[in-house]
């Protein structure tokens, strides 16, 4: 349920991943980092449920 059916967010549904750079940047952290962009591509689940 939405709950401010008048207001937008530009860009709805993005996810941003605020990161070090890549020199100290941890395995684990690369490797999420990695898994949420194959795995919100090429549309988020949650769009899809919007639509319905």
């Amino acid at each position: 349920m939405r709950v401010l059916t008048e207001w937008r967010i530009p860009d709805e549904g993005a996810i941003h991943i605020v990161k070090p750079s890549i020199a100290g940047l941890p395995n684990k952290t690369q490797a999420f980092s990695d898994w949420l962009a194959a795995r919100f591509q090429p549309d988020p689940p949650w769009l899809s449920t919007m639509a319905k």
